[in-house]
């Protein structure tokens, strides 16, 4: 017993003195975000450097997708799923006991990711045609290859979500970010020492360093917690039944912006080399504003939802979700006017470079431009889907979804692609994505809301003030085309941001007043 209460008395002050708030929590993770997003841009030029859009990226993105997507998927899906499985054995029992389930939760997880690795890896061979039905025997046959390679990636990417979820829960959102930066600091070191030699291997190598990194970070911290931690096996243990329960859902809802990638990577494969590599750097720069607006809001508001919702209170959950679809609203809707007006100087200061050519720079902005429209959707989704997980809508939120999400981007597709190459590929997404918001928010309007949700005249407002800012781009752009990309960017860019600034405060004082002080509204 006094064993006990000491290692109880040690978890607690490991684990509460960093119960931040959603405001300062909303900021750290944003901060750090920011920082990861510069390491991602710095490795993302470092591979248009040495491969631009060629058909060994192309082999290797190909290579990376389920990977990528399972491992990724896997971390947003274990941190969703489990954190109220976390928050109730907190609440009732105490972080010792939650601690000792989490060690039986990581083992379960750690061999599901082993099982599914080694299937994938004996199906590789059938995989990849499936995803890249038009890649000549080159590229399919490195393609394979470098599946085999990466399958350890599987493994460490899933491993990060249990070590995520622990930092989430109790409000430690500084080294998963951390980590995120880590990774691409990593794949940059590989390149740099390796490529000469190696080729497209290089990169390959780099991705698993960097995770492994990543994951050496995030458990670190954790190891004061060492004698709480029980490596054991019991799949009849009620917490692993919750888990597993809402895991399914959750991961095909938060792995659906991979399976778009996925699909998109198939109608690409069937068009000239350099296309899926094309896509990837388009979708690099689009998930600048994702990341830094929709993963900082939804990862700091995620465990007060599930606080509040566990709690009964519905009014102050219902006035959190609105603030935060405003706030998207807000934010989204004038990044995309500047990001439409400034694809060419963007991607031209970004990658070109190297082997990234000016024709790629052409494919590359016209594709940045098109994906801009699908902010408000993405962002917008993601902060949604938080809710409904939080409020239990589980099933409702992930397989529902996916249909309606997935389906439209198929058959849209099948239509626009033979049409219009790789921009019909990103516009069919475009399309799906603006539907599937929709529908999310008709669900919430019928499942959980508390009050009217009134988003009209908020989304109405921010549509103004971007309809005005691209207006005035488009217009300084037409006047400025013998300055080079960064001048004319920076010129452009600080235009379009002073008049965002001064139009806000205008047309949208409230969403202005909130932005502006860092979101410390949540805290009431």
């Amino acid at each position: 017993m006094m064993v006990d209460a000491k290692m109880a008395e040690q978890v607690e002050d490991t684990l509460i003195k960093s119960n931040l708030s959603v405001g300062k929590a909303a900021v750290i993770v944003m901060f750090l975000s920011g920082v990861a997003i510069l390491t991602a841009f710095f490795r993302e030029m470092t591979v248009a450097y040495y491969f631009g859009a060629s058909a060994e990226l192309d082999s290797f993105l190909v290579a990376l997708s389920i990977p990528h997507f399972v491992g990724e998927s896997l971390v947003v899906a274990s941190v969703i799923a489990l954190i109220p499985v976390f928050a109730k054995i907190r609440a009732a029992e105490g972080d010792l006991s939650m601690m000792k389930k989490i060690s039986n939760l990581a083992v379960v997880n750690l061999l599901g990711l082993s099982v599914f690795t080694a299937i994938y890896v004996f199906a590789a061979p059938f995989i990849i045609r499936a995803i890249a039905p038009g890649f000549e025997e080159y590229r399919y046959g490195l393609a394979l290859r470098l599946t085999i390679f990466l399958a350890p990636l599987t493994i460490l990417s899933g491993s990060l979500g249990v070590l995520k979820a622990i930092h989430n829960i109790t409000r430690r959102f500084a080294y998963p970010e951390l980590g995120r930066s880590l990774v691409s600091l990593g794949i940059v070191g590989a390149l740099v020492l390796f490529t000469s030699r190696y080729g497209i291997w290089a990169i390959a190598a780099g991705f698993i360093i960097g995770t492994a990194l990543a994951m050496a970070l995030n458990a670190l911290p954790l190891a004061p917690l060492h004698p709480s931690l029980k490596l054991g096996f019991n799949l009849r243990a009620p917490e692993i039944k919750e888990y597993l329960k809402i895991l399914l859902p959750v991961l095909i809802s938060s792995g659906i912006y991979y399976i778009h990638i996925i699909v998109n990577t198939v109608f690409a494969s069937t068009l000239d080399a350099g296309s899926v590599s094309a896509l990837r750097y388009a979708s690099t720069v689009i998930m600048v504003p994702i990341t830094l607006i929709g993963g900082a809001l939804g990862t700091a508001i995620y465990p007060a939802f599930a606080d509040l919702w566990a709690q009964n209170k519905k009014q102050e959950f219902n006035e959190i979700a609105t603030k935060a679809i405003r706030i998207t609203f807000f934010l989204s809707l004038p990044l995309t006017a500047i990001l439409f007006t400034n694809s060419e100087p963007i991607i031209k200061v970004l990658f070109e470079r190297g082997k990234f050519t000016s024709e790629t720079s052409s494919l590359c902005s016209s594709l940045l431009a098109i994906s801009s429209l699908n902010l408000v959707s993405s962002i917008g989704g993601g902060i949604f889907t938080r809710v409904l997980f939080a409020a239990g809508k589980i099933y409702t939120a992930s397989f529902a979804m996916a249909i309606l999400s997935i389906s439209p981007n198929v058959l849209l597709n099948i239509l626009l692609t033979p049409i219009y190459g790789v921009q019909g590929i990103v516009s069919a997404t475009v399309i799906s994505g603006a539907f599937t918001l929709l529908v999310y928010m008709y669900v919430y309007q019928k499942l959980i809301q508390t009050e009217k949700l009134r988003m009209l005249a908020p989304f109405l407002r921010a549509t103004v003030v971007s309809i005005i800012i691209a207006l005035i781009g488009y217009g300084l752009q037409f006047y400025t085309p013998a300055l080079t990309p960064l001048l004319r960017l920076g010129i452009i860019g600080g235009v379009e941001t002073l008049l965002l600034l001064i139009l806000a405060s205008i047309i949208c004082p409230t969403e202005m007043k909130w932005a502006t002080r860092l979101l410390p509204s949540f805290k009431k």
